[in-house]
């Protein structure tokens, strides 16, 4: 619910939208690496680049 988020987050709602995007976009990645939860620095190289890249051209 985008009034309870924002409770929580103190964000106004041009800020919510963004934060919002920002963590839809940074899920999508983890989908398209196949994340297993391990920390970025457990991928290989080529992995995070692309997934950098994939972020950046999303956003």
């Amino acid at each position: 619910d985008a009034a309870q988020l924002q409770k929580e987050t103190g964000l106004p709602g041009a800020m919510l939208e963004e934060h919002l995007r920002r963590l839809e976009r940074r899920e999508l990645v983890q989908r398209l690496r196949g994340d297993t939860g391990a920390p970025s620095y457990c991928l290989t190289g080529s992995g995070e680049a692309q997934a950098k890249a994939l972020a950046d051209t999303t956003g």
